[in-house]
């Protein structure tokens, strides 16, 4: 089932899906460092449309689809 979603929406759906993927674990340090930082400018409200959909297309390609808005592949 797809659900269409804010590019916001879709990294909250991202960052929580994603932590506990094994790719997770294959991670270097400084990888999820990064991730944790982008969440946290996330949340401070930062505009991060371009780097939310990098990261998205980088490590999760197959679950969310970037059309205006974002297609989660559940």
């Amino acid at each position: 089932m797809d659900k269409i979603s804010t590019i916001y929406e879709a990294w909250d759906d991202f960052f929580n899906w994603f932590r506990v993927q094994p790719k997770w674990a294959e991670l270097s340090l400084r990888e999820k460092q990064y991730i944790y930082r982008a969440n946290t400018d996330r949340h401070k409200g930062a505009r991060m449309d371009i780097r939310i959909e990098t990261i998205l297309k980088k490590h999760a390609p197959k679950r969310y689809e970037f059309r205006g808005v974002v297609i989660i592949h559940e």
